[in-house]
């Protein structure tokens, strides 16, 4: 009888151990995904800064989120403050997920950018309303930050600028110089 006991005993902790090892492995499953930061700064005392996530659902990882901040220096938040963020599925042949905003008054004002490609893209033209036109090389995200936040690995571009600058036009090229899309844009940021 006592050995039927130990049995069962036994059988209850080993139950008990496996239990909290898959409870445990799937709370870490669900917290594994954090943000990664793509580029920051720090212009005129307004900090910014552009970060990559994961979007919701079994498919996220499919879809990332290019996420858009800046922030007068001083203030309280630890944080970049308000964030811009738009999650969409990256194709060579579509339009980049652009994600752009701003803060300050006239000349003050700085305007950060964050820009997805899919991996195809090698360099990419960005015009801006102003007439102004800047040629890019987008980098590749990197497998550990591709695993941190829970996405394919896509090519980005994070930057900022003191002024407020609208984005007009955009077009992609392979790395051949072969041009995925060209088309315009409108995005202009709202702070």
């Amino acid at each position: 009888m006592k050995r039927g006991v130990r049995h069962f005993g036994s059988t209850m902790l080993l139950s008990a151990v496996a239990l909290t090892f898959v409870s445990s492995a799937s709370c870490a499953e669900r917290a594994a995904h954090h943000p990664v930061t793509l580029g920051h700064g720090l212009i005129t005392k307004v900090r910014w800064g552009v970060e990559a996530s994961r979007s919701s659902g079994k498919r996220g990882g499919k879809r990332p989120c290019i996420g858009v901040s800046v922030v007068k220096s001083g203030n309280s938040d630890q944080n970049f403050g308000h964030l811009t963020r738009i999650c969409s599925a990256l194709f060579p042949h579509r339009l980049p997920n652009i994600v752009t905003e701003s803060t300050g008054v006239g000349s003050k004002t700085v305007t950060a950018v964050g820009i997805g490609f899919a991996r195809q893209v090698m360099t990419a033209e960005i015009e801006f309303g102003t007439g102004l036109r800047r040629k890019i090389s987008p980098k590749l995200l990197s497998i550990q930050q591709a695993q941190i936040a829970g996405v394919r690995r896509f090519r980005y571009a994070a930057f900022a600028s003191k002024g407020v600058f609208c984005l007009k036009g955009a077009t992609t090229y392979n790395a051949t110089g072969e041009e995925l899309f060209k088309g315009p844009v409108e995005a202009c940021p709202e702070g």
